[in-house]
């Protein structure tokens, strides 16, 4: 069963508080050090036709467009989208919703989504459809998604115990996201027959910096209030855990491919 992450109920739009705040040119550099960069490299040409549904802000349209690629990045927050088209006016953007893309079938050679099938609370089922048939056969898609690893269950496991006789008032919180682990979003994709080619457990590159450790234990947190940022504890844990990587991982990631016809899974 996926884990359901909740927050306390936020009257603001979340995402569109979290994008202003962003510098543009600063995320786009970010790019460079992500793994997804390393992946992408692996298993996208630049003679690919690739959409990166649910872009956000856009750094990867951005720094992909910058490499030669040949990408359209969609989402349904109007605001990022118009501040994307006016940082630059040669990029391919539109608002559009990942759930009923405005696309013909099997337009894309390739199909990006980091960190957004997660925020549907009935699951990535429709969206991972709705990718399959925008893909031509033979189309790959790159799935990022929040990963439930052992520490964050063992975390919860240790939480549910000390505090089993306090139930959260639900009324007060609200559905964020699903956090998957890697079985699970093989067998979303596998129903769908989505052939499994790689498997990657994905943090940030850097030893100051973890999602997963940073996410889960805030007495590791750098107190500069940076996203992500380790103080030296933090470093040293994330040091120490390195070759044991898949324990701390803030993020899951699945490339597979859609079937040709007549393919077998």
């Amino acid at each position: 069963m996926s884990f359901k992450y909740f927050i306390p109920k936020i009257k603001n739009n979340v995402w569109r508080d979290y994008w202003v705040k962003k510098n543009l040119e600063k995320e786009v550099d970010s790019c460079r050090v992500d793994e997804l960069w390393i992946i992408i490299k692996k298993f996208v040409k630049l003679s690919n036709k690739v959409i990166d549904a649910g872009c956000g802000l856009g750094r990867w349209v951005i720094f992909l467009s910058r490499q030669g690629y040949n990408v359209v990045g969609v989402d349904n927050f109007k605001d990022v989208i118009e501040r994307l088209k006016n940082f630059d006016k040669t990029l391919k953007v539109i608002v559009a919703d990942v759930r009923s893309l405005p696309f013909k079938d099997e337009e894309f050679d390739v199909y990006l989504s980091f960190g957004v099938v997660e925020h549907f609370e009935e699951g990535p089922t429709k969206v991972l459809r709705e990718a399959k048939r925008i893909l031509k056969e033979g189309g790959i898609i790159i799935l990022e998604t929040p990963y439930d690893n052992l520490l964050r269950r063992v975390k919860r496991l240790i939480k549910f115990f000390l505090l089993r006789k306090k139930e959260k008032p639900m009324d007060k919180f609200q559905f964020y996201e699903y956090r998957f682990t890697t079985t699970e979003l093989k067998k979303f994709l596998k129903n769908l027959n989505f052939k499994i080619l790689a498997t990657y457990s994905k943090d940030l590159l850097l030893d100051n910096e973890s999602i997963g450790l940073w996410s889960d234990f805030p007495f590791l947190r750098s107190k500069n209030e940076e996203p992500f940022k380790l103080n030296r504890w933090g470093v040293l844990i994330k040091k120490t855990l390195k070759p044991f990587k898949i324990l701390f991982s803030g993020c899951t990631v699945v490339v597979a491919k859609k079937e040709c016809r007549g393919e077998k899974n």
